[in-house]
Order: structure tokens, then sequence, then C-alpha cells
């Protein structure tokens, strides 16, 4: 046991050293982009931070890269500045990003310290446009609520080495299979390693609440599609859930579980519980109200008093929220408070015998091992 705890405690405080070494030394900026340009020379600044002012760190090269940088610094004692040059080569053969990773690594910890080598590095990616044309398509269109104007956006990034001349570029709205909506845009000349941004609206107002589909659609000889998802909401907060089944224990908590299907927040969403038949049995209960984001879901909590009740009653839940309400019925069962008291006496019982069986059974393995 004594050996045991040495280990851990040796453990914790190589973890706790390495947590301590690895917050002590920085580099930046992280990441630099830039368009290849045959025969360029670029130059960059980079600051080296460590919180040991003895720190000896080493500045080195990784990545395509590598062998087109020098630095004006191969080393650095604590903190400092370091000027990177990099001269770039007649072409590169590798389509898109080539990177140069500068590297600080700090030196070994001194003396018999458990420690762990630093070695962080900061990015540049130099871009070589592919051959020919090569659009990138992205798309941005958010929810919304019905009857409002969406908007929705397109970006087309040219990485290819050849001016991009659109044909045609739309995006089709589908609600499931169905084709509800197409917006078009003017097609434009778009030259290498540029790009162009698309936006427009759309109404909702024809628009059923639901999700749709949005595919962008790009010709420009060849054909390129991109598709998203998008909702459309309706002023409507559901009961999705609640508590069907309680103790008969004097006031117990019950939960109604609410989603909202609407874009927008909204709060003092509350619902209110009937629970019995009117005549010879009537319990009723308010929630506390809660406020909801769009498109959120959550729990609202109440109180019953189960006093006098047994068995399987209606219950009518209804939920405020604006202006408006959403109900529901169905029924909930108060169940007598010693049906929970037995299964708890047999989930007991169970557990002894299993630890009983199981302590027998090693005893019985350690007089055989003693034989």
């Amino acid at each position: 046991m004594k050996g045991l705890m040495i280990f851990s405690f040796l453990i914790l405080l190589f973890v706790f050293n390495m947590i301590l070494v690895s917050a002590s030394l920085g580099i930046g900026p992280a990441k630099i982009e830039l368009e290849f340009t045959p025969n360029a020379r670029h130059e960059f600044k980079f600051v080296v931070t460590s919180d040991d002012p003895e720190n000896n760190i080493e500045i080195y090269f990784d990545g395509e890269l590598a062998l087109y940088a020098t630095s004006d610094k191969q080393f650095i004692k604590g903190s400092g500045e370091i000027l990177v040059t990099l001269l770039l080569p007649d072409s590169l053969d590798k389509p898109g990003n080539n990177d140069l990773v500068v590297r600080a690594r700090e030196g070994a910890p001194s003396g018999n310290f458990i420690g762990a080598q630093i070695d962080i590095g900061a990015v540049v990616k130099v871009f070589v446009p592919y051959p020919g044309i090569y659009p990138i398509l992205s798309m941005d269109i958010p929810d919304g609520n019905v009857g409002e104007r969406i908007p929705v956006g397109i970006k087309v990034e040219n990485k290819g080495s050849e001016t991009l001349a659109i044909d045609r570029i739309f995006v089709d709205i589908f609600a499931k299979d169905e084709l509800v909506h197409t917006i078009n845009f003017v097609p434009v000349v778009i030259s290498s390693t540029e790009e162009k941004e698309f936006s427009d609206f759309f109404d909702t107002t024809n628009f059923r609440p639901g999700d749709y589909l949005a595919v962008a659609t790009l010709e420009a000889g060849e054909v390129w599609k991109i598709n998203d998802t998008f909702r459309v909401g309706s002023l409507l907060f559901n009961i999705t859930n609640f508590t069907q089944r309680i103790a008969a224990k004097g006031i117990q908590k019950v939960f109604i579980d609410v989603e909202s299907l609407w874009n927008n927040p909204l709060s003092g969403i509350y619902a209110d519980v009937f629970v019995g038949d009117g005549l010879t049995t009537n319990v009723s209960f308010r929630t506390a109200s809660v406020d909801f984001l769009g498109w959120e879901k959550k729990t609202l909590e109440g109180y019953l008093d189960t006093s006098g009740l047994k068995g399987e009653y209606p219950i009518e839940i209804i939920l405020h929220y604006s202006d408006k309400t959403n109900s529901l019925k169905s029924t909930i069962n108060v169940i007598p408070s010693n049906n929970y008291l037995f299964l708890i006496i047999v989930i007991a019982v169970l557990v002894i015998l299993v630890f009983f069986y199981f302590y027998r059974r090693g005893n019985r393995s350690k007089r055989g091992s003693k034989k």
C-alpha cells in the first residue's frame, strides 16, 4: 500500500509539472496565410514568449517550405522577437496549401527535475492555385419564422489558376422532396485566387413551419453543388413529455418537457396543471415561468399535493406562452409509497446476496491457493 501511494504521488507530480511547463512557452502570430507568387520574398516577425527568463529556446523550421526559410536567430533566451525570411521558388508542384512551420523548442530541464520539453509552432500557409478552374462554394442561410424574409448568402472562391466565368448560379429551396422556391443570382467572372459573395432574401409567407433543404448550384462548363438545412418556425410551444408516475408521498415535484418551434427568444412560459375528473377529485397547480431561446428545449417544474390520491387520474396541462396556449390531456398514475419501499427492500436484499456470493467465492479461492 505504501509503495502504491508513493507511485501515485510521483504520477501526480509529473502531471502537475507538465501542466506548468506546457503553459510557459508561446509563439505568435499563430497563422499567416498568403497566395503564391513566383520568386517572391516575404519577411515575418514572430514573438516568442516564455515565463522563464533563463529558458533556452531553439528556433527551427518544419513543413514543405522549410528549405526556403531562414531566421535571424537560431536561439533565444527567455522571450524575444525573430525575423523569418521566406524566399519562394519559381514554382511549387503541390497545389493547395504549402506550409512553413516556425517552431520554438525549449531546452531540456536542468538537474533532476522531472519535466518535458515543449515544442510549439506557428504556421505560414502559402496557397498554390489548382490547375484550371476550381471553385469553392460556401452558403449561409439562417433559421427564420413564417412570414419573415430570410437572408441567403453564397461565397464563391476561385482556387484555380484560370478565370472562372459563371454561366448560372442559383439556390433551390426544398420542403422534403418538393421544390418550393428558387433564388437566382447575377452571373459574374471571378479571377484566379479571387472570391465573390452573392446575397438575397426570400419571403416565407407561404411556407409551412418545418425543416427545409437549400441546394446551391454553380454552372460554369461543369456543375458544382452544396447543401445546407434551415428551419422555418411558428409561434408554437409543444409539450413533449411529463411525469406520468408519481409516489403518493405528500407534495411531489412534477416535470413538464417543452420545446419551442419559434426562432426568437420568448419569456414567461408557464403551465397550469389540473389533476382529477373535476367532480370527486380536483387538484391543480401552476409551474414557475421559464424563458426560452429560439428552438430551445426546457423543463418546467411544479408541485402536486398527492394527499388523498391513489391510482390513475385524468390530467390536463395548459401551456401559456405569449398570448397563446397549447394543451395536453392524458393520465397520471399516483402510486402508493409502500410500493417504492418494497422495491427498495428487494434491491437491497439482492445487493447483499450478490456481495456474500462473491465474498464466499473469494474465500474459497484463497483456501484453494493455500493448499
